[in-house]
């Protein structure tokens, strides 16, 4: 996993120390794009039905960033959102489609990119098979 930090709006900071042992999803997204807001609420659903078994992260990349609170509000999130900062995209290598999803297992490494929308049937597989994973 990159050694980036990342500050979520509540001022929260997450880097690599503190996800550290834990199964870590990545995801960058645009309040503009189609597949973002198609993507929104599976991701919410699912972070929600691993709280204490995988963190899930957002990363906005919209150049305008405005109001990510009423875009928290309006998809249901409660798993941490960050805005994207120069450092962010590029430890990431600067995600050209949104979104994109990265995920770790527990050791950081990356185990898995997905370029545009995750389904909820493939992200609960993915999760699932990584989770069963000792280690």
């Amino acid at each position: 996993m990159p050694g980036v930090a990342f500050v979520d709006t509540q001022g929260v900071q997450h880097d690599r120390g503190t996800l550290a042992g834990q199964v870590v999803v990545i995801n960058f997204f645009a309040t503009w794009a189609k597949p973002s807001r198609a993507e929104a609420p599976i991701l919410a659903s699912v972070a929600q039905r691993y709280v204490g078994k995988a963190t899930f992260i957002g990363v906005l990349t919209s150049d305008d960033q405005g109001d990510v609170d009423a875009w928290i509000r309006e998809h249901g999130v409660t798993y941490p959102v960050v805005r994207s900062t120069p450092a962010i995209m590029e430890a990431y290598e600067s995600p050209a489609a949104m979104p994109t999803t990265f995920l770790y297992d527990r050791s950081g490494a990356l185990v898995d990119k997905r370029v545009g929308g995750l389904s909820e049937a493939k992200l609960l597989e993915m999760l699932d098979k990584l989770l069963a994973r000792r280690g």
